[in-house]
């Protein structure tokens, strides 16, 4: 096969330059010509040498319904900069590579699956779960990476708004799909050692994993990265200067945002007899093999991608304000690109903050109603009780945010929140999920926020927030008893697994011990 190359030109277009190629109108579900781009050798630093695939490179972290939507949507750019999924287990690694690389996303009924990733796993994160399920165990750090297939002939630090400088990259085409043959075993330190340094992020974890996710990573990050932080709630860079990166002078790029796309999993259209079944599955040792179901989310064709302003450094200076928006600038190119079909824009603060604080409100009220009535979204409106709930939430919520932006009303709130539920159907809250499986929801950055602003605004009176000060501590103590009932019930299964396992190897060497006899008698097959 002839080798080709791809031309990169401003701003992330492209066009195949091969005698061989012929272009064809694909049909869906439409399968993306496989790119296995390789990792560089070398560990981030405060002042990192990158080479060419570093800064061409874009790693998604998190292989969720968000993360998913990233990678089908940068996938699909003609210019398509490689792509990297970091994800928090050695099972996510195997799961994607029995998929033979391939993501799906369905739009009504169009299925469009996208491939070429790599994929890396990174450190054991500490469980999001207040009890971590022994079958969440794994080797830990990259230790399955997959082999190199493109190479970069060129510097493309300067791509991006109108720098009119070109990426090449050549390749061949790689016929067969990705499988676990493709997957290499490294040890630990050796797996560790071979992580290169991370110039483009985008954060696709839940608010409650930032924290773990960015320090798991800290040592391939440095102050000329740049990270895309969307995940829900307020408060969320202060609390990463805080616990992750406290030195300004070595601290990343932040881009914020807001990731308002309809997207869920295709098993969020439930019941509450399928969330039972899942959870019995823990149970029954079925969680310890490797989910070979597909990684595919569904989508409307709407939704938006909002990005504020570089995110500012106290003490910088203009010409290093001006450094870091360079630094962002390919990330930037590539998530605005017409082509990812992200719907982006650029805002500015206030409307990013006006847009953030719209969707924490709703959030705030839905979540812990649907786990106080067990109910999933459309629920919380079945009776008048349910809806004077809602309607007291909401004002209190109101009352706090109008002291940022008067245009919140009640009113204005109350529509949203309507809107949201006819979008949302009948699927189950994230929140109420999480609840139900012991694990920690983003509670505390939503209703806990408006608990702290409702303090702050109340200058020693009574609290503003009584309402939501009450559900902050509802959803933390159910969230904790769940926790403690399904510890109660994985050790009566590893009892009842011990107990079955000596019964299961006498079975199995009963037909050996027979067919042993059998041969000692003559006794033959009765059709040999």
């Amino acid at each position: 096969m002839r080798a080709s190359s791809w031309t990169y030109t401003h701003p992330l277009r492209a066009h195949w330059a091969s005698t061989s190629f012929q272009p064809r109108l694909l049909t869906h579900p439409c399968h993306r010509p496989n790119q296995v781009t390789f990792m560089a050798q070398r560990r981030a630093s405060t002042s990192t040498k990158w080479t060419e695939e570093d800064r061409a490179r874009i790693h998604i972290m998190g292989l969720n319904t968000h993360g998913i939507l990233y990678g089908h949507s940068l996938g699909q750019l003609r210019a398509r900069p490689p792509l990297t999924y970091i994800v928090p287990s050695n099972r996510r690694v195997l799961q994607l590579a029995m998929l033979n690389g391939e993501i799906e996303v369905i739009e009504g009924d169009d299925h469009n699956i996208t491939d070429g990733f790599d994929v890396e796993a990174c450190d054991q994160l500490p469980s999001s779960s207040l009890y971590e399920y022994p079958s969440t165990s794994h080797v830990r750090i990259n230790t399955f990476t997959l082999p190199a297939k493109t190479k970069f002939n060129n510097d493309p630090s300067e791509l991006g708004y109108g720098s009119g400088q070109r990426l090449v990259v050549e390749s061949t085409p790689a016929e067969r799909k990705i499988s676990t043959a493709d997957l290499v075993l490294l040890d630990n330190e050796k797996a560790k050692e071979s992580l290169g340094p991370i110039k483009n992020l985008i954060c696709a974890v839940d608010v409650q994993s930032v924290v773990r996710a960015l320090q798991a990573n800290k040592h391939r990050l440095s102050r000329e990265s740049t990270i895309l932080l969307t995940a829900k709630g307020m408060g969320i860079m202060e609390m990463i200067n805080e616990q992750v990166f406290p030195n300004p002078k070595t601290r990343p790029t932040y881009i914020p945002g807001v990731f308002s796309h309809a997207v869920w999993s295709g098993k969020d259209n439930t019941n509450s007899a399928v969330l039972s079944a899942e959870m019995e599955a823990r149970f029954s040792g079925v969680e310890e093999r490797v989910n070979q179901s597909s990684l595919a989310v569904k989508r409307l064709p709407f939704g938006s991608l909002l990005l504020g302003p570089v995110a500012a450094v106290e003490g910088e200076t203009i010409k290093q304000r001006n450094t870091r928006q360079k630094c962002a600038s390919y990330l930037l190119s590539a998530l605005l690109d017409p082509g990812a079909s992200l719907g982006a824009s650029c805002v500015s603060a206030d409307k990013l903050l006006f847009t953030r604080l719209r969707d924490l409100t709703i959030a705030s009220v839905i979540g812990p109603t649907t786990v106080r009535y067990n109910c999933n979204n459309c629920g919380i409106g079945a009776d008048e009780e349910r809806i004077a709930h809602v309607e007291s939430r909401l004002r209190e919520a109101a009352r706090i945010v109008q002291a940022y932006f008067p245009a919140l009303t009640y009113e204005y709130l109350a529509q949203g929140l309507g809107n949201y539920l006819i979008m949302s159907g009948d699927r189950f809250n994230t929140m109420f999920k999480n609840v139900v499986s012991g694990i920690k929801s983003n509670i505390e950055w939503n209703n806990g926020w408006l608990v702290k602003q409702g303090r702050i605004l109340a200058r020693g009176g009574p609290s503003l927030c009584p309402g939501h000060e009450d559900d902050l501590v509802y959803i933390q103590d159910m969230t904790t008893k769940a926790a403690l009932l399904l510890q109660e019930r994985e050790k009566e299964a590893r009892l009842t697994r011990a107990a079955q396992r000596p019964m299961e190897e006498q079975s199995r060497e009963e037909p050996v011990q027979k067919s042993s006899r059998e041969r000692a008698t003559g006794a033959c097959h009765p059709f040999a």
